[in-house]
């Protein structure tokens, strides 16, 4: 009987433990698109504008659900450097893990991001964004940001 609940035990640890997600691993920008597909990645820079900004609205029975921002992080402050997309949720409040909705003439100084711990990141600053890559048909791949920190 102690058999059969210890392994019942072990066979329920490891569903556990191979559902969860898998810890991010810290790379470069240049580095990115060289990870598999579906990696959590943690990477750092500093925001930039495309210049055609690639918004995407969820819709859920008629009501807005939500929008996504495809931006590009930088590794230098002054727009240069390696660069990679990121993808990340647009909020209209405060809610962490999110950047501040864009109006529609939007400038530089509307890009405000919300850190996983409700501090508040602006363009030309530092950022630390975690999350998984993705294959993206216009570019090499994305991150798909799950995590904003201030490093």
């Amino acid at each position: 009987m102690k058999k059969e609940l210890y392994f019942a035990l072990a066979l329920v640890s490891f569903i556990a433990s191979s559902c969860s997600e898998a810890p991010p691993i810290a790379v470069e920008i240049k580095d990115v698109c060289s990870q598999p597909m579906g990696t959590n990645v943690t990477i750092q820079g500093y925001f930039s504008l495309p210049k055609s900004l690639e918004v995407t609205k969820y819709t859920r029975g008629g009501q807005g659900a939500g929008i996504n921002y495809k931006l590009i992080l930088m590794t230098k402050q002054d727009a240069s450097g390696d660069a990679v997309f990121v993808n990340m949720s647009g909020t209209s409040v405060t809610d962490p893990n999110r950047i501040k909705m864009l109006p529609d003439n939007y400038t530089w100084k509307d890009l405000m991001a919300f850190t996983n711990d409700n501090k508040t990141i602006v363009a030309g600053e530092l950022v630390k964004l975690t999350g998984p890559t993705e294959a993206d048909e216009k570019d090499k791949c994305k991150v798909n940001v799950s995590k904003i920190e201030k490093p």
